[in-house]
């Protein structure tokens, strides 16, 4: 003898799968909340190449890259400051990423009444100068002096790797890196690492340092 399941026991199945259903279709449309950022606290080592006053960083001019790496490492990153050139021939630097002196940077430069911008990687063996740039001279106009006024830049690094680069407000510059090291600059890989500041064959001056990650 073939017992079947009552009208009752029916209708609960038909419910239960109505309910799992609509479960499934609420949480394919609700968006994914992204981790609420944190602050990060940017400190320096003690060292000979720079000092600190009031909470202005000066970094000296060494004649050539003058790197100082916080104690602060993300990566996923929102990272700003003033920066200020008081050498006009030479150049200040952002740099994040910074791992067994690896590191990558954003070079701010005054060139012909226009801030230049430029993105690249050091110490990387599979992108030796001059192929370790991602992007070269880009110009930004009616931005301001930086060899004359504080200028406030910022950095951004989402999930994907994709780094966006801003000028006061205006984003002047965006790049995804890859996940893994190849050839090319689209294989220039990024893994995260300490933010820091740098300047090249310059003294700058640095304030206003702020940092938050979703990490």
């Amino acid at each position: 003898m073939k017992i079947f399941g009552s009208k009752t026991k029916r209708t609960t199945k038909r419910l239960a799968a109505l309910f799992f259903a609509l479960m499934v279709a609420f949480t394919s449309v609700v968006p994914v909340i992204a981790a609420d950022p944190t602050s990060l606290e940017i400190t320096f080592p003690g060292g000979d190449t720079y000092s600190e006053s009031d909470g202005v960083y000066t970094l000296n001019n060494t004649g050539g890259n003058n790197t100082v790496p916080s104690n602060a490492s993300a990566k996923t990153f929102d990272y700003s400051l003033d920066l200020k050139l008081l050498d006009a021939k030479g150049a200040a630097t952002v740099i994040f990423g910074y791992a067994g002196n690896r590191f990558h940077g954003v070079e701010f430069k005054q060139v012909d009444g226009n801030i230049e911008v430029t993105s690249f990687v050091d110490n990387d063996p599979k992108h030796p100068h001059p192929n370790n740039y991602i992007f070269q001279a880009l110009k930004v106009e009616n931005k301001g002096d930086i060899t004359k006024d504080y200028v406030r830049v910022r950095l951004t690094m989402d999930e994907k790797n994709k780094l966006t680069v801003y000028v006061g407000d205006t984003p002047v510059a965006e790049h995804t890196f890859a996940a893994v090291n190849g050839e090319g600059v689209e294989g220039i890989a990024y893994y995260g690492g300490q933010l820091g500041i740098m300047t090249h064959k310059a003294r700058a001056e640095f304030k206003n340092l702020r940092a938050t990650t979703t990490d």
